[in-house]
């Protein structure tokens, strides 16, 4: 997309009335599919439950896993994203969203793309479906929980 969009062939593809215009049309509509097919894929993955995992990760490692993924890891997003800010590295804009955004995304549970690849490589399948079903029940509470906290440390919605 990057080269594309740096290159003469953006005026190719970009304009309303450019010749190649169908295929950025054709690119967009097939993209607008995705996250429903994405949504389907965690359904079917997560579908059989705890019980229908049949891994052996041992409960430690389990617990350990999805508190470093939604407790650690947001907690260190947020300092680099109040550190990036601090310093300038971040523009301050009004609103914040793109702070906001940073700390969403480090905030998020596993991507579902973990388990396709643990498919596609026919081991451990069972242990990332466990971890990311879990992850995904447990990321209710703690991405509403960094949601207001960066809502209240940007300033957005207080008096």
């Amino acid at each position: 997309g990057a080269a594309v969009g740096m290159s003469p062939l953006r005026l190719w593809l970009g304009p309303a009335d450019a010749p190649l215009r169908w295929m950025l049309d054709a690119i967009e509509l097939m993209g607008s599919g995705s996250l429903p097919i994405i949504l389907f894929v965690l359904g079917a993955t997560l579908s059989s439950g705890v019980s229908g995992l049949g891994s052996s990760l041992p409960s430690r490692t389990l617990v350990a896993i999805v508190c470093a993924k939604l407790l650690v890891v947001p907690a260190v997003n947020l300092a680099l994203v109040l550190g990036a800010l601090r310093y300038g590295l971040l523009p301050r804009t009004d609103p914040v969203l793109l702070p906001l955004a940073l700390l969403a995304v480090g905030a998020s549970p596993t991507a579902m793309n973990l388990s396709t690849i643990a498919q596609l490589a026919g081991s451990g399948q069972g242990e990332v479906t466990k971890v990311i079903f879990f992850q995904y029940i447990f990321a209710v509470i703690t991405v509403s929980v960094y949601a207001t906290l960066g809502l209240l440390l940007f300033g957005v919605g207080g008096p």
